[in-house]
This record gives structure tokens, C-alpha cells and sequence, in this order.
């Protein structure tokens, strides 16, 4: 039987709006100056996953989104194509005693939430969040620095020349609804001309 999550997206908004994480796993709250912290929220009307910063762009369509952003962007965390986007996830899993309190709940796309760690040390969760915000580059979730040392590398494997890459040549599939980045990465070194 599948277990009922009542805890609102806003609800877990709420709880972390104000909160920052530092690169040892601690969390702190309102100290937006202490040195090599990063805040949980980027921007409170812009929801997105908390790891990898991947966004929701349709809250952007919504009639009156620069008022409601404005008044109370908290709205916004609970509209179906959020929900439906971001996931809520454990920090402490259920299963090793997490509760569905907002307090261990943060909302993450479905690749992080299936990349987190599984831990029952928080400062675990915090300390991979950290380290995923600050490896790279993201775009819309993607790892932009990643899918670039990755095509090098393909490039060089391949003996192909990766100055020729030509994206209008580029054909990106999806597999379960979603892009892979070794998909992007090797249908890019694809396009290329031989060495």
C-alpha cells in the first residue's frame, strides 16, 4: 500500500525559504553572509529543484505572475505543474525514521531525487546538496560542465574533431519522457567531422 505524503510543497517552501547550507552540512538560518554557504531557495518565485536548480518554467505563463511572485510566492509551490515537476523528498528516509515534517523534506527533480543519498545522517543530504549546486554549471538540470568535459572526451575517443561540431545537424532522443546527458554529449560528437 502507497503511503499518503500530506506535507505541501509550500509547506516545505516555507519551512526553507530562509535557510542556507554550508560545504560541512550544516544548516543556518537567515546568516545569508556567513562564507561558502549557499541558501536552500535561489529565489523564492522561481521554483526549481533545490540540488540541480532545474526550473519549472511554466509558472512564468501564469496571469499575474509578477504580482503573485511579489505578494506571495508561496502560491506558486502548489500549482500542479510545480508539484508535478518537483518532487518531495527525504532527507532522512521513512524508512530509517524520517519524518513527512517540512523539516526533512526538500523538493528536487525526479534525477536528483533519485541520485540523493539515502543516509540517516542529515548532514549527509546537506553535504551532497552543496557539492551537486557547486560541481558545475546547470542549465534547466543539466550539467553543463559535465556534458562539455564528457564531449571532449567522446571527441577524443572517437578521433573526431570537436571544433566542427554543427547543431543543426544534432538529433537528441528521449528515453521515459526524459534527456539524457550522454544522449546531448554523443549525439553532439555525432555531427562532428574525423580528425
Amino acid at each position: 500500500m502507497k503511503r499518503t505524503l500530506n506535507t505541501s510543497h509550500s509547506a516545505i517552501f516555507e519551512y526553507w525559504k530562509d535557510k542556507m547550507i554550508t560545504s560541512d552540512g550544516e544548516v543556518l538560518k537567515d546568516d545569508f553572509n556567513t562564507p561558502d554557504s549557499i541558501p536552500v531557495v535561489k529565489d523564492w518565485a522561481e521554483p526549481c529543484c533545490w540540488a540541480c536548480g532545474c526550473f519549472v518554467e511554466s509558472v512564468y505563463k501564469v496571469k499575474d505572475y509578477q504580482e503573485i511572485a511579489h505578494k506571495n510566492p508561496r502560491v506558486l509551490y502548489d500549482r500542479a505543474d510545480v508539484k508535478s515537476k518537483l518532487n518531495r523528498c527525504h532527507i532522512i528516509p521513512h524508512q530509517a525514521g524520517g519524518s513527512d515534517e517540512a523539516s526533512n523534506l526538500f523538493l528536487l527533480c525526479e534525477k536528483c531525487h533519485d541520485e540523493s543519498p539515502d543516509t540517516q545522517n542529515p548532514k549527509n543530504f546537506y553535504k551532497w546538496i552543496y557539492k551537486k549546486r557547486n560541481s558545475g554549471l546547470y542549465c534547466n538540470g543539466f550539467n553543463v560542465n559535465g556534458i562539455i568535459s564528457n564531449f571532449f572526451e567522446e571527441c577524443k575517443e572517437r578521433k573526431k574533431n570537436p571544433y566542427t561540431a554543427n547543431l543543426d545537424l544534432m538529433k537528441v532522443f528521449q528515453h521515459g519522457g526524459h534527456i539524457a546527458e550522454s544522449s546531448i554529449y554523443m549525439a553532439l560528437a555525432d555531427t562532428c567531422d574525423n580528425l
